[in-house]
């Protein structure tokens, strides 16, 4: 059977000192049949030129004025010739199986989206993809023991949403489910809301990792402001009406008490970035709205969707991956005293 074309799609920007792993990663990759798109931003760090001259295999595209990464990466996958699109960040290292590993499983389960299970760079899991920020207020869950107990039959496990930094999607699943391009960053929650509620079959596979340095594409001011401003538009876009009525509190507490923990700590740039991002959230409410209009007179009637089922599946979720990062390093420190 021959090897479906994977399309590569990885955004770059001012990322000199890390994407050369990614693609050497790339390169070493036991999976054969691909093709690799860099889209660079407008960087500022000479890094399109370090590709250019390193990696001549890429099909670099530069862009003169940064589009925005959900805008990039949509620009991407329509250049993309493969069936399969690899949607990949520059600070992502993968095993030479990691792709292989994964158009296997897509194939054989059918799946819209394949996703590795993803590490810190230094082999701990990354604890992402459970309810957080819907469900987290000032670091403790709210729920953690009532609803499991409540839904203590459920055993189904799968996270709340899941990150993106490599994940696998099948190019049509892509182009009928975009990234929304109002969102910016920490759009992994709103886009996996989206593609679940119209019941894509998405898989994270136990058996296949990849890893991953989280913060490094944005931190600082601008990481406070597309929070503040990224939590409550994925909350507009995609909750029903009850949702958001059920979850307005806590979102609202939790932002207000992160602004005046800022003040008071004298992190002013913070701060004004967090009101700023509630500003720009206002701002773009209408076409937000617009988005979940769109949203919802495409879904059908008999959609399952269950709020807070879905979020005792992402605390199962949590807790195997939790007790699968423990046997890891568990065997990992006994292999290290073996020697």
């Amino acid at each position: 059977m021959d090897e479906p074309l994977v399309s590569v799609v990885m955004l770059s920007f001012n990322n000199i000192e890390i994407i050369g792993n990614c693609l050497s990663d790339l390169s070493n990759s036991t999976f054969k049949n691909i093709e690799t798109i860099v889209l660079d931003c407008a960087s500022r760090d000479n890094s399109a030129s370090y590709i250019a001259n390193n990696f001549p295999w890429v099909n670099l595209i530069r862009f003169k004025k940064d589009p925005g990464p959900d805008a990039a990466y949509t620009y991407g996958v329509k250049q993309a010739k493969g069936s399969y699109i690899l949607l990949i960040s520059a600070d992502v290292r993968v095993l030479p199986n990691t792709i292989a590993s994964l158009v296997k499983r897509a194939e054989i389960s059918s799946l819209d989206v394949a996703v590795p299970s993803c590490l810190d760079w230094d082999g701990v899991y990354a604890n992402a993809g459970l309810g957080w920020p819907f469900f987290h207020v000032h670091e403790y869950d709210l729920f953690s023991v009532l609803l499991p107990k409540l839904f203590s039959s459920l055993k189904e496990q799968r996270p709340f949403y899941f990150i993106f930094a490599c994940c696998l999607v099948k190019r049509e699943a892509y182009i009928e489910t975009p990234f929304n391009q109002n969102i910016g960053f920490y759009e992994d929650i709103e886009w996996a809301w989206r593609l679940d509620l119209k019941g894509k079959k998405i898989e994270v596979l136990d058996d296949v990792y990849c890893l991953h340095e989280r913060g490094s594409s944005i931190k600082g001011p601008r990481a406070y402001y597309f929070n503040s401003r990224c939590v409550f538009a994925t909350m507009l876009v995609c909750a029903k009406t009850d949702e958001i009525v059920f979850l307005s509190p806590p979102l609202a507490t939790f932002q207000i008490s992160e602004l005046l923990f800022e003040i008071l700590n004298g992190r002013y740039k913070n701060a004004v970035n967090i009101v700023k991002g509630w500003s720009d959230f206002l701002k773009l409410s209408p076409a937000y709205l617009k988005d979940r209009k769109t949203l919802f007179s495409s879904l059908s009637k008999k959609n399952s969707f269950n709020f807070l089922q879905r979020y005792v599946e992402a605390e199962n979720y949590k807790r195997k991956r939790e007790h699968l990062a423990y046997k890891r390093m568990y065997f990992q420190t006994a292999k290290t005293n073996s020697k």
